[in-house]
């Protein structure tokens, strides 16, 4: 009897968890139907067996790309490929979280460091041939001097995964 209540109270727990999360996406988005829009679309993303993510995490990383400027769909893009590359890399859930919340940190302040970019690859390790790549070397530096906003930065590293068949 003991256990099952114990249960009852995670369910509870976790369904008032999922619930602040789907508020929290309808306060960005401009409504309830949108929130629940999102958190389903994110849902989906955390299903694809590609990816290594949470619904917690997926959920507070679009708040908080969107809160920094992205565009919903782009933060979802983001979101996505960013799961694909922990698995990648072999990465945790907490790995992807500090790789979008570093992403959220050089939005806001438009420019990028290299204790960002340091904290970025040492959670995903495999991004680091991909940003040399995409932006002729794996310094900060390399990435400012090409002059893009960070929100070009986060698109086009997303959009350097997508392309790229190891990581799909």
């Amino acid at each position: 009897s003991l256990p099952l209540i114990a249960l009852g109270g995670v369910a509870v727990k976790t369904f008032a968890d999922f619930d602040r999360l789907e508020k929290g996406l309808g306060a960005l988005s401009g409504s309830a139907q949108g929130g629940a829009d999102a958190f389903n679309r994110l849902n989906k993303i955390v299903l694809d067996t590609r990816t290594t993510l949470d619904l917690k995490t997926a959920a507070l990383g679009e708040q908080r790309l969107v809160g920094a400027g992205l565009a919903a769909a782009e933060a979802e893009r983001t979101i996505k490929q960013l799961g694909i590359a922990a698995t990648v890399s072999g990465s945790s859930i907490d790995d992807v979280g500090g790789v979008l919340r570093q992403f959220t940190q050089i939005v806001g302040k438009g420019k990028i460091e290299q204790e960002d970019l340091n904290s970025i690859l040492d959670r995903m390790p495999a991004l680091g041939a991909l940003i040399t790549a995409e932006f002729g070397g794996s310094t900060a530096e390399a990435i400012r001097d090409t002059s893009i906003s960070m929100e070009d930065f986060v698109s086009r590293l997303t959009t350097a995964i997508e392309q790229n068949e190891s990581f799909q």
